[in-house]
């Protein structure tokens, strides 16, 4: 065998391992790179045969987005039971029997006492449902995504839902819907960034258990509702917050559905039903210029940490 012909095997000996160590070295990266959304599905399960095609539609499949379900049981099993609709991209899904209230909330007593409906049994549900979503599912969000976002079932998407990463630069902006914010932030659906994911699940319960937080709560504010609790936690932690046109609105699977708060009435022009009627008219109204050419796009504002995204 010549020399040439050694110099050839050589070389071929050493590109060909150095590939299958490149492939096996791109392989080992590939499973450590984030998936960068996962959507979280908290409360009761209302609505979803209304929903769900939205869901995928509008926002699992533009962010291609893993699936988590932690809901509360309730009495009703056709509630209960639509979690089996639930079968594409599913990481996880289960459903947990709610939790006395009383047993976790001890220190509330002057809280209860203010003129609006921060502590209805519903609100302090969602914000032990939250905890639960830390407690089983948070180190995973933090570790393996970069934004998650939480949401109630029985939002009906009419349009898809923004990819925030391509819109700032910045990983650090919460987002929420700009309306129904009673004053406060809206946290019907919240997109969280993955490293405060954890602490913003159990912020609503650690101000409501820590007297020293209560006080501090008492101090700053005559009168409370959830929203006005969740703008104070996001002041006090100085976290940023985006405001997004809405692009959903709660709906139902029939007028008679289990609802917390007024009751449900039906769209003869869109056949299906609504709760409220300005959140319903926004969603439309938002989808309307959406459907025109209008864009979702990145404003950065000066005005109280608020950062904005808009349509317009």
């Amino acid at each position: 065998m010549n020399s040439y012909l050694k110099i050839l095997i050589i070389v071929f000996i050493f590109v060909f391992f150095n590939i299958l160590y490149m492939n096996k070295y791109n392989y080992e990266n590939y499973e450590n790179i984030k998936t960068r959304y996962a959507i979280c599905i908290w409360g009761e399960l209302r609505g979803v045969k209304s929903t769900i095609d939205s869901f995928y539609k509008h926002l699992i499949k533009p962010l291609n987005a893993d699936i988590f379900i932690l809901c509360q049981q309730t009495n009703d099993k056709k509630i209960d039971d639509n979690i089996n609709l639930f079968n594409k991209n599913i990481k996880d899904k289960k459903l947990y029997k709610k939790q006395n209230t009383n047993e976790y909330f001890k220190d509330i007593g002057k809280l209860k006492k203010l003129d609006e409906n921060m502590l209805y049994e519903g609100g302090l549900q969602v914000f032990l449902n939250f905890k639960k979503i830390a407690d089983e599912y948070g180190d995973i969000l933090e570790k393996d995504y970069d934004y998650i976002v939480l949401t109630r079932s029985d939002f009906k998407y009419l349009f898809d839902i923004p990819d925030v990463i391509n819109l700032s630069k910045r990983l650090d902006i919460f987002w929420s819907y700009e309306d129904d914010n009673h004053g406060g932030m809206n946290n019907n659906l919240s997109i969280i960034p993955s490293k405060y994911i954890k602490n913003y699940l159990y912020s609503a319960y650690n101000y409501l258990t820590k007297p020293e937080l209560i006080e501090k709560i008492l101090i700053n504010n005559e009168k409370f509702n959830c929203e006005k609790l969740m703008k104070f936690i996001f002041i006090n932690e100085k976290w940023v917050i985006g405001l997004i046109k809405s692009n959903s609105f709660i709906t139902a699977d029939s007028e008679n559905e289990k609802t917390t708060w007024g009751t449900f009435k039906y769209s003869d022009r869109y056949k299906c039903f609504y709760k409220y009627i300005t959140q319903f008219n926004n969603a439309n109204n938002n989808l309307n210029i959406f459907n025109e050419g209008d864009k979702w796009d990145y404003l950065d504002l000066d005005d109280y940490n608020y950062k904005i995204i808009t349509l317009f």
